[in-house]
């Protein structure tokens, strides 16, 4: 894909200047840089693989390659419960996975970073859906439905959005992944 190798260039510069500028005193530095070179082609399979799967439509290929471009970084979390996270355009991921029901640290590395790139993919929905319940709850009588279902507030019905994206973004990324082990 065309820009695609220049793109994933520019955003492991990006990343490793980040790294040395927050851990200066880092006991983890192998480990670390090690994590973040091992996310790269997870990424570049991610993207493919939704275009192929058909998360993705090929014609909104560059609304893609641009919101990898806007990645700030990648990064690593300290070892600890938390496997990834996303702030922002920020993606920083736990280097160490232990196993859980069938899927290996390793598998559990893959997902969580095909998860929280979903996450960088669907930012642009953030804004959809703050418009949308804005415009439902200015109208009374979508305002009146919803509040027989206990959405009373716009943020109830952001919160909904929240947990559609989020469920969305988790099964894109559970596909690809065991997608990739049927390879």
């Amino acid at each position: 894909f065309p820009g695609f190798t220049k793109a994933l260039s520019d955003l492991y510069d990006r990343s490793i200047e980040k790294y040395f500028s927050e851990n200066h005193d880092s006991k983890d530095h192998r480990r670390d840089l090690e994590a973040i070179y091992n996310i790269f082609p997870l990424i570049e399979y991610y993207y493919v693989s939704l275009i192929k799967l058909g998360y993705v439509d090929k014609k909104n290929y560059f609304n893609i390659l641009n919101q990898l471009k806007d990645i700030e970084s990648v990064g690593v979390l300290k070892p600890g419960p938390v496997r990834g996270l996303t702030v922002g355009k920020r993606i920083q991921v736990n280097p160490v996975q232990e196993p859980f029901n069938e899927l290996s640290g390793d598998d559990l590395f893959k997902l969580t970073v095909f998860h929280e790139l979903g996450h960088i993919i669907n930012l642009s929905w953030e804004k959809e859906y703050h418009e949308l319940s804005e415009r439902l709850f200015n109208n009374r009588e979508i305002r009146e439905r919803l509040n027989k279902f206990g959405i009373n507030s716009k943020n109830d019905l952001i919160n909904g959005f929240i947990l559609l994206e989020d469920v969305i973004v988790e099964e894109a990324a559970e596909d690809v992944l065991y997608r990739s082990k049927e390879e």
